[in-house]
């Protein structure tokens, strides 16, 4: 594959953006050949934004012309070229893209209290209830993909986006 046949993903900072982590985690454990583009955070950069993502949002795919613009879309984008990116077991995949939704749409107790940022660790003296929901929730559902699917990873014995989303 050249380097004119690879995806341009583009991403905010890493440190602080789950939404563009995932497909970049994604990619980069399942060797899917990319080309980052880091458009840095920025109140200002809004119309840089618009320029190559219709949401004005990150991440963003581009596959030569055809624009992705969603951390769940581009998964399935992507999965409809690479069979590796979801468990090949029916039942695993189902589980597998339910826990990715999940994390997509929900835990806004985790989201609101804990926002990404891996420069900074942070100590919690009391937990609200609805982290304490979001935590256990994320507990319940690990440790039952690892019971059902045998683990190491979320749905099974290799890593799926399922994975890149938590």
């Amino acid at each position: 594959m050249g380097e004119n046949d690879i995806y341009e993903l583009f991403i905010g900072n890493k440190n602080y953006s789950s939404w563009s982590l995932r497909p970049w985690v994604l990619m980069k454990e399942l060797d899917i050949p990319f080309r980052e583009t880091l458009v840095p955070f920025s109140p200002t950069r809004h119309e840089d934004y618009l320029k190559f993502s219709p949401s004005g949002k990150v991440p963003c795919l581009d596959d030569h012309g055809t624009i992705v613009w969603d951390s769940l879309a581009i998964t399935e984008y992507l999965a409809e070229r690479y069979s590796r990116v979801w468990p090949v077991d029916p039942e695993a995949r189902a589980f597998a893209r339910c826990a990715a939704a999940e994390m997509h749409s929900g835990f806004t107790g985790l989201r609101s209290v804990c926002g990404m940022n891996c420069g900074v660790r942070i100590a919690l003296y009391e937990e609200p209830p609805a982290l304490a929901a979001d935590l256990e929730r994320v507990t319940k559902l690990w440790e039952e993909g690892l019971a059902r699917f045998g683990g190491p990873y979320l749905a099974g014995k290799r890593f799926t986006a399922a994975d890149a989303f938590y």
